[in-house]
């Protein structure tokens, strides 16, 4: 009866751990899930959602994909208002050239140096087209 009696006590002991256990998990579950949802709402705003009936975890798969695409279209669109600008100044400069990179003529040490020159100009833009 004493063994059956520790036996007893032992299986209440493993319940209660195990059910706390599995009360945080579950408390970290729901954290992990608002933090989940939070990242697909940017990424998949409400209006969206709501034409397109997708999981979480799908939005969440999809979502590497959509950043991508999103950096990648607003790359363009900043680069574009830049060679425009540049034409806007230069309207006989041949943009066309710059789609092979940089110069032949210019090493990487030099290029490093243009680049450091036009971060400060970058910047300006960047904050004109945000406005």
């Amino acid at each position: 009866m004493e063994e059956a009696q520790n036996n007893l006590s032992k299986s209440l002991e493993q319940f209660k751990a195990v059910s706390t256990e599995r009360d945080l998990l579950k408390e970290e579950l729901m954290k992990l899930k608002a933090a989940a949802q939070v990242v697909a709402d940017v990424v998949y705003p409400v209006e969206e959602t709501s034409s397109i009936s997708k999981s979480l975890a799908e939005h969440l798969r999809e979502a590497p994909q959509k950043i991508a695409s999103f950096l990648t279209d607003n790359s363009k669109q900043y680069v574009a208002q830049a060679l425009g600008l540049v034409k806007s100044y230069w309207p006989s400069v041949r943009i066309e050239l710059l789609r092979d990179g940089m110069s032949v003529e210019c090493d990487d040490d030099k290029f490093a140096k243009y680049v450091e020159e036009a971060e400060p100009v970058a910047e300006q833009i960047v904050k004109m087209l945000d406005q």
